[in-house]
């Protein structure tokens, strides 16, 4: 195969200008996550993306249902840093990844456990398993197994994993990777509660788990026999204020529809904070809507509105 020198060089530079980017602002810290990041080549993972888009901090959308909702896509590099971080993978590690996506996590993945660890990913979209195989081989990454099945039940035959990631949003955490998990193993799933996505780092303790680090983060629901479907609602003359539903309450459209022809309420609490405290006071204010709601829904037309 020809090779672009210039191209290569271009990709080179501007993978660590990415990777110095992350070190700057702290979210790379491990060495081992940064030597990755700095060797896995992200662009001939999204080879339909110019090279510039493929070292910026965009997600990259890879394949779409029939109603063009995306179903598929290579993560923000940022997000991808940081859950490996809280993956903690170490050298010799067997990883299981739900959600092959082009494969560029594996690949990461695969530098970390090194010749002695060993990779499994699956996939719940044959177009995606597909694509993945391709470039990982484009990238000369060979180490990783990539399947096709319902990352619902892991894959078995490979277990116990040291480490589980999962790279689409889940409801619930299902029996199978508790089964699959070695008994001092960690899991890193991007969690959906009420509506907003963290990623989180679980640990098994005492018979029951553990969150040890918590981020900000969004993905594509996961899919299959674990997957809750979202509900978007659009409020505002111009639609811009979207309400994401995702755990099969009823909710009244037509009442909440009216929520924005009300005056907002400005009501101070007096608490005083310090700056930086804010990361998860959206869960904070879900709770407070969801209460609210309960309490006002047999008055149709009366939402409790939070200024937060």
């Amino acid at each position: 195969m020809d090779i672009d020198v210039a191209a290569a060089a271009t990709a080179t530079e501007l993978r660590n200008v990415m990777v110095d980017r992350f070190r700057r602002y702290r979210l790379v810290s491990m060495a081992s996550v940064e030597a990755a990041m700095r060797v896995v080549p992200r662009h001939l993972f999204v080879p339909d993306a110019t090279i510039e888009r493929a070292y910026s901090n965009e997600a990259v959308v890879t394949h779409r249902d029939v109603d063009g909702v995306a179903v598929s896509s290579a993560s923000a590099p940022a997000t991808v840093a940081v859950m490996l971080e809280q993956l903690d993978v170490q050298p010799g590690h067997r990883v299981l990844e739900i959600g092959a996506g082009t494969g560029y996590n594996a690949a990461l993945l695969a530098h970390l456990v090194g010749p002695a660890g060993k990779v499994t990913t699956v996939d719940i979209d044959r177009e995606v398993v597909r694509g993945a195989r391709e470039c990982l081989a484009a990238a000369g990454c060979r180490d990783v197994t990539v399947l096709y099945g319902d990352g619902e039940f892991g894959y078995a035959d490979h277990a116990p994993y040291d480490r589980i990631v999962v790279t689409a949003g889940a409801w619930d955490l299902p029996p199978a990777w508790v089964d699959q998990l070695a008994p001092d193993g960690r899991l890193v799933v991007p969690l959906r509660m009420r509506g907003l996505t963290r990623s989180i780092a679980f640990e098994r303790e005492d018979g029951h788990w553990r969150s040890r680090w918590i981020e900000e983060c969004g993905f594509i629901p996961l899919r299959g026999a674990g997957g809750v479907a979202e509900r978007n609602i659009f409020l505002g003359s111009e639609g811009d204020l979207v309400l994401r539903i995702d755990d099969g309450q009823p909710v009244d459209e037509q009442a909440l529809g009216h929520a924005l022809d009300y005056p907002p309420t400005l009501s101070w609490t007096g608490v005083i904070v310090s700056a930086g405290v804010f990361d998860h006071l959206d869960f904070w204010g879900s709770s407070l809507y969801q209460v609210g709601w309960s309490r006002q829904s047999g008055d149709r037309g009366k939402i409790v509105s939070l200024t937060v």
